[in-house]
C-alpha cells in the first residue's frame, strides 16, 4: 500500500456499475480493476511589471506523468490523502523534475499565444503536488456481442474502449 493524493470522485463503484450499465445496455458490468494514473498538478502565480501595464493572475498546469503531456487547468482538482494498493498506480514514466520543465515551458507558451499577455510575465511556484486520477477498469457482457473492456473515469464517468 502506499499513500497518495487522489482525485476525490462523487462516483461509487455500484453507482458506476449501474450507470455503464445504463448507458452501453450491457446485460451484465463488472468491475475488473480500479487503477489510478499519475499527473503533476503545478499552479503559478503570474507578475507582470515592466512596461505601461502591471498584470497579475494565476494558472495551473497539468502533466501527465506517462506521457508527458502538458494541460492547462481551469482548477484545482480537490484531493483526497488515500492508501492504495501500489500495484494499481500506473508507473510514471516522466521525472517530476522533467515534468516541472515541461511545465513551465507550456505556461510560456499558452500566454505568448493563447491568453494574450503582453511580454513576458514572470512564473512564481505556488503549489506543485503529484496527485492520481482513479478508473475503473470494467467487463461488459451484451445478450448478442462480444464481450468488451472499457476504461471509466471515476471523476468524470466518461468510458472508452480499451483493445486489447
Amino acid at each position: 500500500m502506499k499513500e497518495g493524493s487522489i482525485i476525490a470522485t462523487d462516483w461509487d463503484e455500484p453507482a458506476m456499475v449501474d450507470w455503464i450499465a445504463q448507458k452501453t445496455r450491457a446485460r451484465s458490468v463488472y468491475v475488473q480493476n480500479q487503477v489510478y494514473y499519475p499527473y503533476l498538478y503545478i499552479q503559478y502565480r503570474l507578475q507582470q511589471t515592466g512596461g505601461l501595464f502591471r498584470k497579475k493572475g494565476r494558472i495551473a498546469c497539468t502533466v501527465d506523468l506517462v506521457s508527458g503531456k502538458e494541460a492547462i487547468a481551469d482548477t484545482m482538482p480537490v484531493m483526497e490523502s488515500r492508501w492504495v494498493p501500489v500495484e494499481n498506480m500506473i508507473q510514471e514514466g516522466v521525472q517530476r523534475e522533467e515534468a516541472r520543465k515541461r511545465a513551465e515551458a507550456y505556461v510560456y507558451a499558452s500566454l505568448s499565444v493563447g491568453l494574450k499577455w503582453l511580454g513576458t510575465p514572470t512564473l512564481i511556484l505556488e503549489e506543485e503536488e503529484i496527485c492520481y486520477r482513479p478508473f475503473w477498469v470494467m467487463s461488459c457482457e451484451w445478450e448478442r456481442a462480444d464481450p468488451a473492456k472499457i476504461v471509466v473515469d471515476a471523476v468524470s464517468g466518461r468510458y472508452h474502449p480499451l483493445f486489447t
